[in-house]
């Protein structure tokens, strides 16, 4: 029996391929895998390596691949091969600049072992809505091996100088233009027309608006959004007025990093925020299909950033951009599959908001590039289209701008091609006691209807590098904190950068606290506790610092806040009145509501009488006391009950509770003890008289 199957086993080893790949199982045939940048790669494969990966902006890289396989499967006396190559190259945003691929096919060969080479020629410049920037390139290069199933993945990195910094200007005029195609004159009494303005720290007006129009006034409505206000303005037939306003625009390229903050950070939002969680018009987040949708986005996450990155991922590919203009919301656009950028922005924010995440429609003019020409040449460019895309709240970064139309590989990463002139989108508001839909301008006009559109001519250039100043922006403290309690205070640093602030606290007292605060993105939250001492009481000082550092200068922000004692006070129960003699019950609460405090009860009586007793807290700050008034003189007492506060959980102030209580005398006492006496008496004299027998 052992003979043949040793038999067996030998005519199988020459019938079988030399290897046996099992499901399941990858052999390695990849031997050698090299990725070299190049400037230079010949006919004859030969090649010029860079030195040290850089080049400059414009130059051309060659990304050359020199792969060794081992062959695998034998078939018919030849090897069978399959190699294929996937390049990607990532800029300092983690946005794919580069994306490339290659395959030599199946090949039979007669050699085991076999060479393959492969190059991508790369001249990085700037293109619509992809420009490069200066910084490191990550090149990522996975070669896979078909028949073994062998992955091997190499990634260097690539420096290119020159390029564009993350300080974009952008030169700006935006007209508004009317016109009276009519024979008649028309007259406008009220036109407002909407103002470019900072939006921090993405956005920075460094100049403007510079009207060739005064305008009357300025207006805010209530969210935010200016209006420069005209009145009175007159067509004459067949006329054109053309309002501009000139502005100098800094755009801060900024890539925000994920804070990993949880749904549950978002249950505690002040209210000015409940209205970016709620339906609207258009925005149909409770409908069942999009809360449904809204769910599967989210399964097995709970990171906000990422379910935000998810819902952009969505929208990017579930809907089909249209020419044709639409009026429809959320619900209509997540049911047709189809939209412009207004459709795509509402399904985002009705799928963030089902989610109880923040969210809002903006617009301006967005997808302004021209690629090489507008970056490099100084070319004007127009745009007459508004655009719309959304702001995301995401704590530890605040509200974050995404355009619905880009995946979520653009995700976090602020759409620099995009200017912000409205907020809040097609919300009602008033302005000038009348109302409107946030948009870009609002008219009244007596007589034919005119033409109103808008154009923006613009200009871009990139800012040179420079160490820059960072200011702190304090959004929230309270500048009153009881002693014991927690002083918190929130903001943001200029720039989206990360590390920690230096935190020092001077009592009133000048004992000195330090402390660190870590922020993400240039955003805070910190949180201290202030000693629940009486030295506490009074003002302090606090000093929040940047050491430095990361190509900004050092910084600091100085702030004051008053620690106070806590009030407390005693809700007492008590009988108007009691007969001597009867038991007195003094019941109440403390608040606070502490347990184990001393409470002081003292009962004045007339003729300046005191008695004092002391009961004790229980649960909830509770107490009980139950006296006798056998002996009490009646009339007129008082009943002050005391706690004396002092440095607790807080430094409370004390309190005191005073009650009026009558006591009246026990007429049945007054009757029977003369009645006692007079029984004693008689007892006595028949004692005596029978001993007198």
């Amino acid at each position: 029996m052992r003979r043949t199957l040793l038999i067996v086993l030998i005519l199988l080893s020459y019938l079988l391929p030399p290897y046996v790949n099992s499901p399941g199982h990858t052999t390695e045939t990849i031997l050698r895998c090299n990725l070299v940048l190049c400037s230079m790669v010949y006919s004859d494969w030969s090649y010029m390596p860079l030195e040290d990966n850089v080049i400059d902006y414009g130059d051309i890289v060659y990304i050359y691949s020199e792969v060794e396989v081992r062959g695998l499967v034998k078939e018919g006396g030849r090897y069978l091969y399959n190699i294929s190559w996937r390049l990607k190259v990532y800029d300092p945003y983690n946005v794919s600049v580069l994306s490339g691929t290659s395959s030599t096919g199946l090949k039979r060969e007669r050699v085991d072992t076999i060479v393959w080479k492969v190059y991508w020629r790369w001249q990085p410049k700037h293109a619509a809505s992809l420009w490069i920037f200066s910084g490191e390139y990550r090149v990522v290069l996975e070669v896979y091996d078909w028949i073994s199933g062998h992955r091997v993945i190499n990634t260097t990195v690539l420096i290119i100088r020159n390029g564009l910094t993350p300080r974009l200007e952008y030169r700006l005029r935006n007209e508004l233009i009317l016109e009276n195609p009519s024979g008649k004159e028309v007259k406008i009494p009220q036109l407002s027309m909407a103002v470019i303005r900072t939006i921090k720290p993405f956005q920075i007006v460094t100049s403007g608006p510079s009207f060739n129009v005064e305008p009357t006034c300025y207006v805010t409505d209530e969210y935010g959004n200016v209006y420069a206000l005209f009145e009175n303005i007159v067509l004459k037939p067949h006329s054109k007025l053309v309002i501009y306003s000139n502005y100098t625009v800094r755009i801060n390229v900024i890539k925000y990093v994920n804070p990993n903050t949880l749904l549950s950070d978002l249950m505690d939002l002040p209210e000015n925020m409940t209205s970016f969680i709620e339906p609207e018009k258009y925005i149909e987040s409770n409908s069942s299909e999009i809360i449904n949708e809204a769910l599967r986005l989210k399964e097995g996450v709970n990171n906000v950033y990422d379910i935000c990155c998810n819902i952009a991922e969505f929208t990017s590919t579930y809907i089909e951009y249209i020419d044709k203009p639409v009026d429809a919301g959320a619900l209509w656009t997540y049911l047709n599959r189809k939209g412009q950028c207004i459709q795509f922005s509402r399904l985002y924010v009705a799928l963030a908001r089902a989610l109880g995440i923040p969210s809002q429609v903006v617009s301006g003019y967005g997808f302004i590039d021209g690629g090489l020409k507008a970056v490099k040449e100084g070319v004007w460019y127009k745009v007459s289209s508004f655009h719309a895309w959304v702001m995301v709240y995401i704590p530890g970064c605040g509200w974050i701008p995404v355009e619905p139309q880009r995946g979520s590989e653009f995700f976090g990463l602020i759409p620099y091609t995009h200017i912000l002139l409205v907020r809040n989108t097609g919300r009602p508001i008033q302005l000038c006691g009348r109302k409107w839909l946030v948009t870009a301008f609002h008219y009244l006009y007596i007589g034919p209807e005119p033409k109103a559109y808008m154009n923006l001519y613009w200009m871009v250039r990139s800012l040179p590098e420079e160490l820059k100043n960072l200011s702190i922006d304090i959004s929230y403290y309270n500048e009153t904190v009881y002693a014991g309690g927690k002083l918190v205070i929130e903001g943001h640093l200029s720039a989206p950068i990360n590390g920690t602030l230096n935190i020092v606290l001077r009592s009133p007292v000048n004992n000195v606290y330090f402390h660190e605060c870590t922020f993400i993105n240039g955003y805070f939250r910190l949180a201290v506790n202030i000693p629940a001492k009486t030295t506490s009481l009074g003002t302090w000082l606090v000093k929040l610092i940047w050491p430095g550092g990361l190509g900004y200068t050092y910084t600091e922000k100085s702030l004051s806040f008053e620690a106070l004692s806590k009030s407390s006070s005693i809700h007492l129960t008590v009988p108007r009145e009691v007969t001597v003699g009867d038991k007195l019950s003094i019941s109440g609460y403390l608040i606070p509501g502490l347990a184990n405090e001393t409470i002081v009860i003292k009962l004045l009586g007339p003729k300046d009488i005191i008695i004092v007793h002391n009961a004790t807290t229980g649960i909830g700050g509770e107490f009980t006391l139950e006296i006798s008034t056998e002996g009490f003189t009646p009339g007129e007492w008082r009943i002050r009950v005391e706690w004396s506060g002092g440095e607790r959980n807080y430094v409370y102030e004390g309190c005191s509770v005073e009650y009026v209580l009558k006591v009246r005398e026990n007429l049945l006492y007054k009757l029977l003890l003369p009645l006692v006496a007079l029984v004693v008496v008689i007892m006595v004299i028949v004692a005596v008289l029978k001993k007198l027998r």
